[in-house]
């Protein structure tokens, strides 16, 4: 009967050679470049360096496009921003409340992209649910940095209460984030919430009979 063959301990060292010096030599490279992840100038995202959730570029603007659609924005809004969405007119009927455009509508000197994101997040007092809640603070800065960058922006006299608003939005939002990831804003304190109905208001609303209610 022949005997099956033994793998020196040798041939199988010989077999991992290759293959641990050329994860050696990836290591090395990844070490050489400015920090891992560094390839050929393509940098990975640092998440020890996240820039602030309510910060804006061209890339968070562009984000703030895509949650527009997501979230069903265009439904009263419009696909062109101009207020005139399929459910606009039915809102209107049912709210009372114009339907806003954005795309070249002359803001308030007032309202900034904060303006913006305070309504995304808590709804108005004619339209609540407009609230948006299950989207972070991240994605509710890139709508109301979209809508913002969307719009014309005063000038003149107005122009200047309009930055003295940035300015103070500014400081509103920092203050807001100083220590915190998130900014809690529309939430009532528990002792503020209105208390839950005891047990026998409930049952009167329900088909169950005091002799059913014990078990």
């Amino acid at each position: 009967m022949q005997q099956p063959k033994r793998i020196s301990s040798a041939l199988r060292i010989n077999q991992l050679v290759p293959g641990l010096l050329g994860l050696a030599l990836i290591a090395a490279q990844l070490v050489a470049c400015d920090r891992i992840g560094t390839i050929k100038g393509h940098t990975s995202p640092d998440p020890l360096a996240a820039t602030p959730v309510y910060e804006v570029n061209r890339d968070v603007i562009f984000q703030g496009s895509v949650y527009y659609a997501q979230a069903g924005c265009a439904k009263c809004h419009g696909v062109g921003f101009d207020g005139l969405g399929p459910d606009a007119t039915a809102t209107k009927n049912e709210t009372g409340l114009e339907m806003p455009g954005f795309a070249d509508v002359a803001i308030a000197p007032e309202k900034t992209a904060l303006t913006y994101f305070k309504t995304i997040t808590m709804g108005t007092e004619q339209l609540p649910t407009h609230s948006n809640q299950s989207y972070t603070d991240r994605g509710r800065w890139a709508m109301a940095h979209f809508l913002y960058s969307l719009t014309t922006k005063p000038t003149g006299p107005d122009g200047h209460e309009h930055q003295a608003a940035l300015a103070q939005a500014d400081a509103e939002i920092r203050a807001a984030y100083d220590g915190n990831r998130r900014w809690v804003m529309g939430y009532k304190k528990i002792e503020d919430r209105p208390q839950t109905p005891k047990l026998e208001e409930l049952l009167k609303l329900t088909n169950i009979g005091d002799d059913q209610a014990g078990r």
